[in-house]
């Protein structure tokens, strides 16, 4: 069997980037995924522990920046997905099967950062991110 040489490679799934904050400061950006080789990203889920807080996830991919902005509810899983007629790019869904098709998003630079706004009290956030490289 030949193999043409203009297939693109595939991408493999990654090791989940993860990021558990406790404490963490108003206003700062905490990186969960920074990456400049060819990167899918499959899904992203954050959440927000004891308090409710303001929270912010910024997405840039070659200079492109996508923002997702939520009053988060304590203890509860936000699932994004990239929309191009929002403002910002990204809606947060609190239930998976609520997002009508899965999280694609491609780019040979992408870094993932989370924040909160709003200083309620500790409030640790959590983020993870599914992804694939090539």
């Amino acid at each position: 069997m030949r193999v043409s040489k203009t297939w693109a490679p595939v991408p493999r799934h990654q090791p989940d980037a993860y990021l558990n904050q406790i404490n963490p400061a108003q206003n700062t950006w905490y990186t969960v995924l920074d990456t400049t080789s060819n990167c899918r990203l499959i899904q992203v889920e954050f959440s927000v522990q004891v308090t409710g807080e303001q929270l912010e996830v910024r997405i840039t991919t070659d200079d492109v920046v996508l923002l997702c902005e939520i009053a988060a509810s304590p203890g509860l899983f936000y699932y994004l997905r990239y929309k191009q007629n929002t403002q910002n790019g990204l809606e947060a869904f609190t239930d998976r099967s609520g997002i009508p098709y899965p999280f694609l998003l491609e780019s040979s630079t992408v870094k993932v950062e989370i924040r909160k706004t709003t200083a309620l009290g500790a409030g640790n956030i959590s983020c993870l991110v599914k992804h694939a490289r090539w």
